[in-house]
């Protein structure tokens, strides 16, 4: 009778450990706070400066305003593709991001001083008939002048942005894939020649870098 017992309370306590391990996600408002990776997305977009960039320009503060579309919201319409867990599900999505630094608007300071920090909002668009994902909140490292390649495809200019998903946004809500490693390559519609031409005056000074695929693709991958 006392082994009986034993072995009721052992298949108990490991019922009680089965059901923690395959407990629903966390659902916010937004949707469950994804896990797993998304892989590898298309990405389209634009970043908007202002004021415009010029070489020795001295205006502060500078405003950066970076809008786009992933995977399948893209105009190529390609489903993201290699992610895993919730990730799996991921086809494309939309992101933005409003970034206001104190450095100048000197065209010059992209290759000697590089990009600063930001924070790039990312919401999830998922196959049909999967749940809602909430959020993710990618929090981008400063970028090093050695990140910033001025002699890329076709003579554009290409930007790697690396960081890491954050626990939670600005209001304390919970997002998706926190802790991920997130990289980010931007190919400029631009080339480093329409990069010069438009930074030296007289000229009017760079106003938006556009990545559409003119001159390469453009990815996000986690």
């Amino acid at each position: 009778m006392h082994r009986t017992r034993s072995i009721s309370a052992l298949v108990g306590t490991l019922a009680l450990l089965s059901g923690a391990l395959t407990a629903p996600h966390v659902a916010t408002a937004g949707g469950l706070v994804g896990t797993g990776s998304v892989g590898l997305c298309d990405f389209t977009g634009k970043q908007k400066l202002k004021p415009p960039f010029l070489i020795g320009g001295t205006s502060t503060p500078v405003t950066t305003k970076l809008t786009g579309k992933l995977g399948a919201k893209t105009k190529l319409k390609v489903a993201c593709s290699g992610g895993s867990g919730d990730g799996a599900h991921v086809i494309g999505g939309t992101l933005k991001a409003v970034n206001t630094s104190a450095a100048p608007n000197d065209c010059l300071g992209l290759v000697s001083v590089g990009l600063p920090s930001f924070t790039v909002v990312i919401k999830w668009k998922v196959a049909k008939g999967t749940p809602k994902l909430a959020p993710t909140t990618w929090n981008v490292a400063a970028t090093p002048p050695a990140n910033v390649n001025l002699s890329g495809p076709n003579g554009a200019i290409q930007f790697t942005l690396t960081g890491t998903g954050a626990a939670t946004d600005v209001k304390g809500k919970p997002q998706s894939f926190a802790g991920s490693t997130m990289v980010g390559i931007g190919t400029t519609d631009e080339t480093l020649t329409d990069f010069v031409t438009a930074c030296t005056p007289p000229a009017s000074g760079m106003k938006a870098f556009n990545f559409t695929g003119v001159n390469g693709p453009s990815t996000f991958q986690m």
